[in-house]
């Protein structure tokens, strides 16, 4: 461990009691010489005050400047820099906030866990779950980086914590522990290279947390780089994000089923440039059959509507399937069942432009998520990630929670339905949602669009509240 300086350099200290020179204190010629408090003099004498004395102690042990900064439970320093990169001395991001505040209320819903944070950077999640959770069987933090590891040590110091700290390659520290029951793989980029040592490692039942930040890959604007990484053909609309994040689920599930292990959401976020899925592992080949299963391809039809084929894996059959292109045949494709809303084409050349293949079971687990919105709500607690920022935390916990409730493959974007079915007047969205459960079906917003609903409704149902709402 590094030892910082445990009092400011040149500090002088006060005389003892009852020395000579501590016996001088009072006497006439001192008062005289003593120029009066507040006086200019006395003003000119008085030693500066360095209001960054505590950042320079520890930037003595350190070969780069350090601040300050407030996170949940925990107070931690970190690195200097202008811009977020994987060129700074130790990373750490503070827009991945609410990132570390879902896993908090998250691992609150569960009994303890053994805890594995392999790129932990500056320590910060490690730090807060063990401020936050209140209990846990261990926590081990990693980092390549020395440089990382010797703040992290620093950090757990002044936050009064105690856990494991280790300096290896990420997948080599994995391979050679013993297993965990959570495994939190926040990278910068794409997840793949910690999947199968993650895999590899999860206990039975437990939990796989999965950072994607390479959102431009999986929605579509690098269609070459999410076949590569993904093996997937991904799709750039309304429905983007959802299809994204569950292009990232079936990759993670494909390999989890090389070791017979099924990996099931139990919750996904999409917010700014990231996806978030958390992953519940589930250890049989029967399981990761069902899992399988619950992978289909899609495709955008002349009409621009989308419509599903069943599983590649499953027992229904794939027609003419071109890499990259991925379509399927008219004659075994199934009616359309996609949440189930109307998608512009993706290639307007292309009538039969395919996605997928994606997952296409549920995201969330819905008791699980009604836990965390209640957690993060003020009433909730006192203390905690939801406390610095609940008027934010709490509307979108909430909305995830309400969008779980309805099982439904994506969502319908009213605007696009508007422009499509021309539909001369603009709806609220409130109203629509209101006006779906007066005719008996569910329905909620959806955080992966301002403009979206997600329902368990037709298609032409959808279609029948709008023109029904733009007569009135």
């Amino acid at each position: 461990m590094v030892e910082g300086a445990e009092s400011e350099q040149g500090y002088k200290q006060s005389p003892k009691q009852g020395s000579k020179q501590g016996s001088k204190q009072g006497s006439e010629q001192e008062l005289k010489q003593k120029p009066k408090q507040g006086s200019k003099q006395e003003l000119k004498q008085r030693p500066k005050q360095n209001p960054n004395k505590e950042h320079e102690q520890y930037e003595q042990e350190f070969d780069y400047q350090l601040r300050k900064v407030k996170e949940g439970l925990a107070e931690i320093f970190v690195p200097v820099e202008k811009k977020i990169s994987k060129q700074m001395p130790v990373f750490y991001n503070p827009i991945m906030k609410l990132n570390r505040d879902l896993t908090v209320l998250l691992l609150k819903q569960f009994p303890e866990m053994s805890i594995c944070d392999p790129l932990a950077g500056t320590g910060i999640r490690s730090i807060r779950l063990a401020k936050e959770l209140g209990s846990y069987k261990e926590i081990v933090a990693n980092d390549l980086s020395s440089r990382a590891c010797a703040l992290i040590m620093r950090n757990m110091q002044i936050n009064d914590v105690e856990f494991a700290v280790s300096n290896k390659d990420a997948n080599l520290f994995l391979l050679e522990s013993k297993g965990f029951d959570y495994i939190d793989l926040d990278v910068f980029g794409s997840p793949n290279f910690m999947l199968d040592s993650a895999a590899k490692r999860i206990s039975r039942g437990g939990i796989i947390a999965v950072t994607a930040t390479d959102t431009s890959a999986l929605c579509g604007t690098y269609r070459d780089a999410c076949r590569r990484k993904y093996w997937a053909e991904p799709v750039r609309n309304e429905i983007m994000h959802e299809a994204g994040i569950r292009i990232l689920i079936r990759k993670c599930q494909l390999v989890g089923a090389q070791y017979d292990k099924a990996l099931v959401p139990i919750y996904s976020l999409s917010k700014d440039h990231y996806f978030r899925v958390f992953l519940r592992c589930e250890k049989g080949k029967a399981a990761v059959d069902n899992v399988l299963k619950q992978h289909s391809l899609f495709w955008l039809d002349g009409a621009g509507k989308v419509t599903i084929h069943k599983a590649i894996v499953g027992n229904a059959t794939v027609g003419k399937a071109i890499a990259g292109e991925a379509m399927v045949s008219k004659a075994t494709v199934s009616k359309a069942i996609i949440g189930r809303a109307t998608v512009g084409k993706v290639h307007a050349q292309d009538a039969r432009t395919g996605f997928g293949p994606i997952w296409t079971g549920q995201l969330w687990d819905k008791e699980l998520s009604r836990r965390i919105a209640a957690s993060a709500s003020p009433a909730a607690a006192d203390e905690g990630p939801s406390c610095s920022s609940c008027s934010y935390d709490c509307r979108l916990f909430s909305k995830i929670a309400g969008e779980a409730e309805t099982d439904a493959l994506f969502f319908f974007d009213i605007q696009k339905i508007i422009k499509h079915e021309k539909i001369k007047k603009n709806i609220k969205k409130s109203v629509v949602i209101k006006a779906i459960g007066d005719i008996g079906f569910i329905a909620s917003e959806t955080h992966f669009s301002g403009t979206g609903v997600r329902s368990n409704i037709s298609y032409d149902g959808f279609v029948g509240v709008l023109k029904k709402l733009a007569t009135h």
